[in-house]
């Protein structure tokens, strides 16, 4: 027990002078920061406007504006993805992945621990061998091969580098990987931290080859399928059956696997096999590598500037049309109160000679009273004068009655509505002209910004 418990220290003490020593390593001057800076500033403003048009739902702002601009970012931070078909290599622990990956590229990566990749590791073209770490903070630091037992799951368990760690990279020499970089990544369990790591990664994968163990027969209903269902809606998904050797009726395991996928609702292209027996391994990799080279052949490398301007020039062409139709209600609306206003006016034209026409009779009707019967006795003529000044009186005031009871309060009211909805509509006529030079101007910003 006494040795074990020394051991056990020795073995913390060298654990931690070596993380000591990967926590000194030089950082690898960037010469694209000031890029990188640059995309992450256009990022916050094209998403503060895009946020602050309300105009688009929360899933249209994550999917063509969040996730085209991370990915520029990771792009640009991590050039061993750009313009490579990015092949995710995953799946339960102990299914074959780093044995898979070594048969492909003639590597020799360790495949003795039960559990063995403990970070994403990309592995990408290079001259000769080389490790590389990207921390959480982006820097990128040059490894010793020495350091990199550190990354796997017996090494890790006492520190869980993923909290610092955000990939690893290995460079390697291999013609395969002129057109395409594998992403390597944790075998998924139940532990929550290796099905967040692999979550957090397949969104930068172009294919996905999902692997599953001819020995267990199935894909597992607890862990797998959740997995796939929620995370892998890349149609590009490859099955790949390994340890095919060990099983005699490998067809009924593959038409089984592929009636749970089928009845799961998972897409899938198909279902291939893999075994490193010396016998099957030549053919199992021919059809394998036929398949990379196939993807690698049909994949469109990502451009952003060609995604983003037509997002913009979209979301342009959406505040044009919003434009348009606004500019047109408030013309409706102002042709309405225009309509209301010239008959309130000819209302009040009409009640007003009508009530000068009644003031002139009032007046005519003093003047005879006045001049022509303040001394006399009414005569007959003055009589029938007097009766025809009352009567056309009578008429004008009813005039004025029937003018005055063409005023409709509903149209009243109408009318004070429909200055505030024209008041609103030049307001928002004016945002939306703002929003469409700032969209403009963010276009030619991008089109600066990939230069």
């Amino acid at each position: 027990m006494q040795t074990i418990l020394l051991n056990q220290r020795k073995k913390n003490k060298m654990e931690l002078k070596e993380l000591q020593e990967l926590m000194t390593l030089k950082v690898e001057e960037q010469t694209n920061i000031p890029k990188l800076e640059a995309i992450s500033e256009f990022y916050q403003e094209l998403r503060n406007f895009v946020d602050n048009l309300n105009i688009y739902k929360v899933e249209f702002i994550e999917n063509y504006i969040d996730a085209p601009l991370n990915k520029w970012y990771k792009l640009e931070q991590m050039p061993w993805l750009k313009d490579k078909c990015v092949v995710g290599v995953m799946g339960r622990y102990s299914t074959g992945k780093t044995t898979l990956l070594n048969s492909l590229l003639k590597l020799r990566l360790p495949t003795d621990s039960e559990a063995n990749t403990a970070l994403p590791t990309y592995i990408t073209n290079g001259l000769q061998t080389e490790y590389r770490i990207l921390d959480i903070n982006g820097n990128i630091k040059k490894i010793p091969e020495s350091f990199v037992k550190l990354f796997d799951h017996e090494y890790s368990g006492n520190f869980p580098f993923s909290k610092i760690i955000e990939y690893m990279v290995l460079y390697q020499n291999a013609e395969l990987l002129r057109t395409i970089s594998f992403l390597d990544t944790p075998g998924i369990s139940k532990d929550e931290r290796d099905l967040n790591l692999t979550a957090s990664v397949t969104n930068q994968c172009d294919v996905i080859f999902w692997l599953v163990s001819a020995m267990n027969g199935q894909l597992d209903a607890k862990v797998e399928i959740p997995f796939l269902k929620k995370h892998i809606s890349n149609e590009n998904l490859y099955i790949i059956l390994t340890f095919t050797d060990q099983r005699p009726d490998i067809e009924g395991v593959k038409n089984t696997i592929a009636k749970t996928l089928q009845n799961e609702g998972i897409e899938y292209k198909r279902i291939l096999e893999f075994t490193n027996r010396k016998s099957q391994v030549d053919d199992c990799l021919k059809k394998i590598n036929s398949t990379l080279q196939t993807e690698a052949l049909q994949f469109e490398a990502f451009q952003p500037i060609v995604f983003l301007e037509n997002v913009l020039k979209g979301i342009n062409e959406h505040i044009s049309e919003l434009l348009s139709e606004t500019t047109k209600n408030k013309n409706e609306i102002e042709k309405e109160c225009a309509n209301y206003l010239n008959k309130t006016k000819n209302i009040l034209s009409s009640f007003g000679n009508s009530l000068d026409s009644s003031t002139r009779e009032i007046n005519s009707l003093s003047s005879t009273v006045n001049n022509r019967c303040s001394s006399v006795l009414l005569c007959s003529a003055t009589y029938q004068q007097l009766q025809g000044n009352l009567s056309s009186l009578i008429n004008r005031y009813n005039n004025m009655i029937e003018r005055y009871n063409e005023f409709d309060i509903d149209e009243i009211i109408k009318f004070g509505s429909l200055s505030v909805h024209f008041e609103n509509h030049e307001s928002q006529i004016e945002s939306l002209v703002e929003s469409r030079n700032k969209c403009i101007e963010l276009i030619n910003r991008l089109k600066k910004l990939f230069k």
